[in-house]
């Protein structure tokens, strides 16, 4: 399983150590709507998951994120 913390660091271009559960699209730079569909399909790719439209609406912090990821089991 991947590290969600560490995809999203990769992705958004951020370090893992500078990231909070907080963090997010708008409040971190370089983390626009673009990167975080890259996110979602990174993601997905690596986890073998589908997120639906309603739950990638509420994936817009790292926590949102985790629990997401963690209702699909991975």
């Amino acid at each position: 399983m991947a590290d969600v913390l560490a995809v999203i660091s990769e992705v958004v271009g951020v370090p893992a150590d500078k990231l909070s559960p907080s963090s997010g699209v708008g409040n971190v730079d370089g983390w626009d709507s673009l990167r975080h569909m890259e996110l979602i399909v990174r993601l997905e790719g690596d986890l073998g998951i589908r997120f639906s439209g309603a739950e990638i609406g509420e994936m817009n912090t790292v926590a949102a994120i985790e629990a997401a990821v963690a209702r699909h089991g991975s």
